[in-house]
């Protein structure tokens, strides 16, 4: 294996479970920085209502991420590149690293958003999930590793503005 790296939906509800115990936190905070301001008794009681609002939602996803059996999995050998996503059809996959011609990485500053398109030999292109926190570096060394002549970007982590 010349890369893997995996993302369980428990690891992502322990992330959540951090968030809901720093809600309370927050609002001590609060409390203590604004509590001689006028008026912070009335947002107070709003922040308070929103607070535990949000707290409520943080909870309801982290409860159903600790009953769900998907992950985000993406690996490199040298006979394969595979990604599963648990909730994004598009950025599942499996092709041969022989098969990859080029990485690039797109910006698009109308939509703010990020994409890391990967154009095969025959013409067919897939995304590469840019959302979970893996070596983007590490992957794309390990796909030349497994295919020199695939050409990547000079710095994994540059996005370049494009459509």
């Amino acid at each position: 294996m010349l890369f893997h790296y995996t993302r369980s939906r428990k690891r992502q509800a322990a992330t959540l479970a951090f968030n809901i115990l720093l809600i309370p936190i927050l609002l001590y905070v609060l409390t203590v920085v604004a509590k001689d301001q006028a008026g912070f008794y009335e947002v107070y009681a709003t922040v308070k209502f929103g607070a535990f609002a949000i707290g409520l939602v943080l909870f309801t996803v982290m409860l159903w991420f600790l009953l769900s059996k998907d992950k985000f999995e993406i690996y490199v050998t040298r006979d394969e590149f595979h990604s599963l996503h648990p909730s994004m059809e598009e950025w599942c996959f499996t092709v041969s690293p022989q098969d990859i011609e080029s990485i690039n990485n797109h910006y698009s500053s109308g939509s703010q958003m990020t994409r890391i398109d990967m154009l095969m030999k025959d013409g067919n292109r897939y995304q590469i999930c840019p959302n979970y926190n893996y070596s983007k570096t590490k992957l794309f060394s390990a796909l030349k590793q497994a295919n020199p002549s695939i050409e990547i970007p000079e710095n994994a982590h540059t996005f370049k503005k494009g459509n």
